[in-house]
């Protein structure tokens, strides 16, 4: 068993093993890889009911990454990056067979936010 934490701000999605005494962490994301992303803001992550796939949704390119986790040492890797074709992504979640990511995201216009339906 692994926990993914999520970093809004650095856009980074991490894995962690152990026990509740002491978690490691496994980057998802080399250091060199983000240092070459313009502005890119995490909103949610989602780990899929199978544990072999977990989703974030990112506000500045507006893409959710798809990950695959490894049970065993909790390692995460980028395995596709797929465009929302709307903007700035604020929530995911699988439909109810797991089968569809659904993806809702808002809009700033003159400091105000307007969420799209």
């Amino acid at each position: 068993m692994f926990l993914v934490l999520l970093a809004s701000a650095a856009g980074t999605a991490h894995a962690a093993t152990g026990t509740a005494k002491q978690l490691g962490n496994v980057p998802a994301i080399s250091a060199e890889a983000k240092s070459k992303e313009a502005m890119n803001a995490a909103a949610e992550i989602l780990v899929h009911p199978s544990g072999r796939f977990v989703y974030s949704s990112n506000r500045g390119h507006d893409t959710v990454s798809v990950f695959r986790a490894d049970p065993a040492t909790a390692a995460l890797q980028v395995i596709q990056v797929q465009p929302v074709r709307g903007a700035f992504p604020r929530n995911i979640n699988l439909s109810p067979d797991a089968n569809w990511l659904l993806a809702a995201g808002a809009v700033h216009v003159g400091g105000k936010e307007l969420t799209r339906r």
